[in-house]
């Protein structure tokens, strides 16, 4: 199928958790067409070389803690190249609408009168699965699923977050950048339901040559870490599903 390309158009395109060959085809062809790629820092290198020789790469870091750029800067970037006729691509880790201010952005778009197109990408909550060769469901230990982030607004107090809720309605939970809270949420966890035997898996850098993983306890997992340290990006798997990890070969 030929793409054709549109004047005047954003394209938020989700870059998935970090191996080229996991981009969506339509996701390859906008990356290697693009003048303008606004990228976030947690975007492999390997997928940013996609891009054609001569494309702008513009830099814009959104991890925890630490921002070079203010969303209204990034929104100023991307609505002065649009403006200029350049082919924009606003590139993000996983998929866009997972954990990605998809929503923060694209409302401050419309409000400029860009129009935008998202393509998707694969999540890392899903991506991992794969290449750890863990399901998230079985139907044994796991017909829910819910997927959560480990960072919120509203000084970091979960406000958003009903941890009663999840713990009880879902076998497994998948949590996104949850280094930075790790203590807070393992609290959480055990106030609304779970023990500290309850199994967790640790993996930085899903699909990538810098994959890592950890396997421990609720209880056991802050000490595992001390010894064994991991930076972003990190998720977490909580659940018996982990348990499956322990009779893999690949363990």
């Amino acid at each position: 199928m030929v793409f054709f390309y549109k004047n005047n158009t954003l394209y938020i395109v989700g870059a998935g958790p970090g191996d080229p060959e996991l981009l969506t085809l339509k996701a390859f062809k906008i990356i290697k067409k693009s003048d303008i790629i606004i990228y976030d820092s947690l975007v492999s290198p390997a997928i940013i070389n996609l891009s054609k020789v001569d494309s702008k790469l513009i830099k814009v870091s959104k991890r925890c803690g630490v921002n070079n750029c203010t969303q209204s800067q990034i929104i100023y970037l991307l609505i002065n190249y649009v403006r200029k006729g350049f082919l924009v691509c606003r590139l993000k880790n996983g998929d866009p609408s997972v954990f990605g201010r998809l929503g923060e952005e694209i409302l401050e778009l419309y409000a400029n009168n860009i129009y935008v197109e998202v393509v998707p990408g694969l999540t890392t909550g899903s991506a991992l699965s794969s290449s750890i060769k863990l399901p998230l469901t079985h139907r044994k230990w796991g017909a829910c699923v819910s997927f959560i982030t480990g960072v919120e607004l509203l000084n970091k107090k979960f406000d958003l977050i009903k941890w009663h809720h999840v713990i009880k309605g879902a076998n497994t939970i998948v949590i996104y950048m949850i280094l930075y809270n790790l203590p807070s949420i393992i609290q959480k966890c055990v106030n609304f339901g779970y023990d500290y035997e309850t199994p967790i898996m640790f993996i930085q850098s899903c699909s990538t040559n810098n994959e890592k993983k950890i396997v421990g306890t609720l209880g056991s997992i802050l000490h595992q870490l001390s010894l064994i340290r991991l930076g972003p990006p990190c998720i977490a798997i909580i659940g018996d599903i982990v348990e499956i990890s322990s009779i893999s070969p690949y363990h």
